[in-house]
């Protein structure tokens, strides 16, 4: 059995080097940390490692924690951090108490180009954000539409006259 306190010193640094602020952070990034640790020991028993299990266990730690870094990011960039006071004020909106399978078939009943179009604002990705803070949205959203999702600008124009 491995002694974790010989590895301490990845666990920690990689925490460190990966926490965003606070010290609450660092201490999680160390718990994740330990539990990639009995990962990788799991891992060492069940299939045996490719490389050193140092190598191994940075690797696991850092791919885990670029991760986490990633949801973090993209929770902040979709609004998805929501307090509760919004969510008991959404909650009570007269749209949202009717039946959801109406927005259900909704959603399903657009055509495809239109249900591409809702997913990009839905998932707001980087490259498309960018560019609205650049342009105005309807330029924004067909240029994002040309460069990142083949669209020919006949397409977007036919999309444009299917809105109006």
């Amino acid at each position: 059995m491995r002694n974790w306190e010989e590895y301490k010193g990845i666990i920690f640094g990689l925490a460190f080097k990966f926490s965003p602020t606070s010290n609450q952070d660092v201490d999680d990034l160390i718990g994740e940390g330990f539990v990639c640790f009995m990962e990788v020991i799991e891992q060492e028993k069940e299939e045996g490692l490719d490389c050193p299990f140092e190598a191994a266990l940075s690797t696991r730690i850092r791919q885990h924690f670029l991760c986490k870094d990633k949801e973090r990011k993209q929770k902040k960039r979709t609004g998805q951090l929501i307090s509760l006071s919004d969510i008991a004020d959404i909650a009570e909106h007269p749209r949202l108490s009717e039946n959801p399978w109406e927005a259900i078939d909704n959603y399903i009943s657009l055509t495809d180009e239109m249900k591409e179009v809702v997913d990009i604002m839905l998932n707001a990705p980087s490259e498309f954000l960018d560019l609205l803070k650049r342009e105005k949205f309807k330029v924004g959203l067909s240029k994002y539409l040309k460069k990142y999702k083949g669209w020919t600008s006949k397409d977007v124009k036919e999309f444009w006259g299917k809105i109006e």
